[in-house]
């Protein structure tokens, strides 16, 4: 199967295609100009190194958050745009599974998927030898440690930049020093997943109200 990932919900922008099975990704950290001026010439830049069209591929596969308001809503975009144009099926991988298959063994042990989303907060989910515990999820960062096993291991942003707080709650931890969501784990993560989930269009994952809708709800108290 040839398989088109996206991912742009956090600061690294990725393309990744699984062609022939090979695997090439590239990324693009802290765009100038966002997401929405570097994702499709990134995917572009993609293809031409494949020597690829984009229908070639069976399934476009793309990160659908938690993670950037806005950075989700563009890679959601773009992959039902293309899935539209090319009459392909669209998988919706959320950010916290992707970086869980970003792990050489995804499926083995206790594995916490760990995002910052500012002020203590966060988004996470938990396995147990690859089944789902906590799915998707806002937590606030302390409250959920208090309930994780001690052995756990970390992978994201999140555990990363509360080190010192994971360390203070948890006796044995692991932090991953991966800290950010790319395609080639979006692709390892399609591959696990029952073509029964492939969709015409997708849909952005939002656990939290975004910062423009927290401050017009506020304005109303």
């Amino acid at each position: 199967m040839n398989i088109l990932a996206i991912s742009s919900s956090c600061e690294t922008a990725s393309a990744a295609a699984l062609y022939n099975e090979n695997t090439l990704e590239l990324k693009s950290v802290s765009p100038r100009g966002g997401h929405s001026q570097i994702l499709m010439p990134l995917i572009d830049e993609l293809l031409f190194k494949l020597g690829a069209d984009m229908k070639a591929f069976d399934l476009i596969a793309v990160d659908i958050g938690p993670g950037s308001f806005t950075g989700v809503r563009i890679g959601v975009c773009a992959a039902n745009a293309i899935g539209l144009a090319c009459k392909k099926p669209i998988l919706g991988i959320s950010s916290l599974n992707a970086l869980r298959y970003s792990l050489s063994e995804p499926k083995q042990g206790a594995i916490c998927s760990l995002i910052d989303c500012r002020n203590k907060n966060g988004y996470a989910s938990l396995h147990m030898d690859g089944v789902c515990k906590i799915p998707e999820s806002a937590v606030v960062i302390e409250d959920m440690l208090k309930g994780l096993p001690n052995d756990v291991t970390f992978v994201g942003n999140g555990a990363i930049m509360h080190r010192e707080l994971v360390l203070d709650v948890l006796k044995r931890p692991i932090i991953s020093d991966i800290d950010t969501v790319l395609s080639s784990s979006i692709i390892r993560a399609a591959l696990d997943t029952p073509s029964s989930e492939y969709r015409t269009e997708v849909f952005p994952m939002y656990l939290r109200p975004s910062q423009a809708e927290r401050m017009k709800n506020a304005e109303k108290r």
